[in-house]
């Protein structure tokens, strides 16, 4: 569960994103992920970001349709 995570340690994203220059948009799963990016990484203009629902199964306020229809929308982006 996110709650217990306390001291995360981030992927090298710097490196990976330097090996992929051809990548454009950066999705986050839940607004934990988004804090934890935000944390370690500076935000770059040539990416594009969201953040949508966590498919976590603790986010019960979502349903699996609703959260098919969030996360269709982004496949609908560009």
């Amino acid at each position: 569960m996110d709650l217990d995570i306390l001291e995360e340690i981030p992927n090298d994203l710097t490196t990976f994103f330097s090996q992929h220059p051809h990548l454009h948009t950066i999705i986050f799963n839940g607004q934990k992920a988004r804090k934890v990016f935000d944390k370690h990484f500076k935000k770059a203009d040539q990416y594009q970001y969201y953040t949508l629902p966590s498919t976590s199964p603790a986010n019960a306020q979502y349903s699996l349709e609703k959260l098919l229809l969030e996360w269709q929308l982004i496949f609908k982006k560009d």
